[in-house]
């Protein structure tokens, strides 16, 4: 049964809270709401990036314009006065809150140190695609299914045989 007492306990219960921030100021936010005694959870994942002359690791958001603070849903506007905050993530009308354990896991699988990917795919098995980069451009195709960490088979119909081969996410596209 919902009653003051109940809505007062609320309150004060501390979650963590989905922050959406504007782009490249995620470690500035980070280290403000820790300066302002808040717990944030910015996780951070290590890449390399290769530029002309030189290959460099750096430390990117894992999961880019977000990070995760843990408060009480009555500090959420109070926030939002912060520079570089743009929004709290609401799904379904409620604030999107992750558990302790699911950032537990988050920290787990980064002090691994084994390279992470979020993988947010835009394609759906049995979608029409189409191969916009690579040797393949230009071939279109049914999506048979997720294989490995970016990879997709393919059916390619315009062989007239079925041939599945592996094309980088990254070169597919929609078909209009």
């Amino acid at each position: 049964m919902f009653t003051r007492e109940n809505a007062q306990l609320s309150l004060k219960t501390k979650n963590w809270y989905v922050a959406y921030t504007y782009p490249q100021v995620e470690k500035k936010l980070h280290k403000l709401l820790m300066d302002l005694g808040y717990e944030s959870f910015l996780p951070l994942n290590s890449v390399k990036r290769q530029w002309s002359d030189r290959i460099k690791l750096l430390e990117v958001p894992l999961f880019p314009n977000y990070l995760f603070v843990k408060t009480t849903i009555d500090k959420l506007h109070d926030l939002l006065n912060l520079d570089g905050l743009s929004r709290f993530l609401i799904f379904e009308n409620k604030y999107a809150t992750l558990k302790d354990a699911e950032i537990s896991r988050i920290r787990k699988i980064l002090d691994q140190g084994d390279e992470v990917a979020v993988l947010t795919s835009k394609f759906v098995r049995g979608q029409e695609v189409i191969v916009k980069k690579g040797p393949l451009q230009g071939f279109e195709g049914l999506l048979v299914e997720e294989h490995g960490r970016d990879r997709f088979i393919m059916e390619l119909k315009g062989l007239k045989q079925r041939l599945s081969v592996n094309v980088p996410t990254k070169f597919l596209g929609t078909k209009e």
